[in-house]
């Protein structure tokens, strides 16, 4: 990415309906899923601007990593000490080092994700966990993908067959549902106009982001009794065995 989708991202994600709602769900996962242990050790791949790392601080020892030194000036602006420069293909820890790893929305921007996966496998200890979000199906794909260099769009099958061997599926679901047929709407409209303003339209319309963040959160309630059979986005919680 870019220095400046950095920047979008810094000064958005804090109100921004998708990232907040999405931090929410990233601390929900963790606490239903986690090994229970009082301070959790754990990897935060593909960090951003800090933000998650941030909130992830409340539950034990963090580490970040990126492969980018503009996002990581971000996290060390945050506060953030634990910060790393690194790809996820051949991550700079040893085995069996984190309780939990938390990858969202990078995956898709990895050429090689079966690697990546493999590397976040190595560096997990034994019934450790993985929190996993990926944007969903190809043929939501829409010039945001490209403005954010994405490789692919994922669907439960393609997503579970990356975690296929050596894991436990604790969970796997479409989610942002509810929202999906406006979202669709959105896409196509952009996808016609060639074109992704994304950060305009929440700074135009506070009420719409105020409005999107209700309805978005509302599904995680919904998302700790059942699995929704289509979204935007897609998550998966898995163990090493």
């Amino acid at each position: 990415m870019k220095r400046q989708s950095f920047e979008i991202m810094d000064r958005v994600e804090e109100f921004h309906w998708w990232f907040r709602v999405r931090t929410k769900l990233m601390m929900l996962l963790i606490k239903m899923f986690a090994p229970n242990e009082q301070s959790l050790n754990i990897l935060d791949i593909g960090c951003g601007t800090g933000l998650n790392s941030r909130n992830l601080k409340e539950l034990g020892e963090i580490c970040s990593l990126d492969n980018s030194y503009d996002a990581l000036e971000f996290c060390s602006s945050k506060g953030l000490t634990n910060i790393h420069y690194g790809d996820v293909r051949k991550l700079p820890f040893i085995d069996k080092q984190f309780d939990v790893v938390v990858i969202l929305d990078v995956l898709e921007h990895v050429s090689d994700d079966s690697c990546a996966v493999t590397e976040i496998r190595r560096v997990l200890k034994q019934n450790g966990l993985v929190i996993c979000f990926v944007p969903a199906f190809s043929f939501l794909w829409s010039p945001q993908d490209e403005l954010l260099g994405h490789f692919r769009r994922y669907t439960k099958t393609t997503l579970a067959d990356l975690f296929e061997e050596g894991w436990e599926c604790k969970k796997i679901s479409y989610f942002n549902f509810l929202l999906s047929p406006f979202i669709f709407l959105i896409r196509l409209v952009k996808k016609l106009k060639k074109k992704s303003r994304w950060k305009d339209e929440v700074d135009s319309f506070p009420l719409c982001n105020k409005i999107f963040y209700w309805i978005f959160s509302s599904e995680i309630f919904f998302l700790k009794k059942f699995n929704f059979p289509f979204g935007i986005s897609l998550l998966a919680v898995y163990r090493k065995k």
